[in-house]
């Protein structure tokens, strides 16, 4: 099932960006120097699939391979486990 979402929130010095969607927030680890931004709008095929996945830029039409690190994640675990705050 493809997904879309709008970034919430980056943090560079860890990699990891939250996308927020209609049910919470999915994170992602960059393993390149892909730019993203707050506000880019992002779409990705599996919104269930964990470990490496193909994520596409919409905004910017680039896409790239990242690592999917959870789905469904709420704002308080964002906070405290992966350092983003939204």
């Amino acid at each position: 099932m493809s997904r879309v979402g709008t970034v919430a929130a980056v943090n560079l010095s860890r990699g990891v960006v939250a996308i927020a969607t209609d049910d919470g927030f999915t994170v992602i680890e960059l393993v390149s120097a892909w730019v993203i931004d707050v506000g880019d709008q992002m779409n990705w095929e599996n919104g269930t699939a964990l470990g490496s996945e193909v994520y596409e830029n919409q905004t910017k039409r680039s896409h790239e391979e990242v690592f999917v690190q959870d789905h469904h994640v709420s704002k308080a675990v964002l906070e405290t486990t992966y350092s983003l705050i939204v």
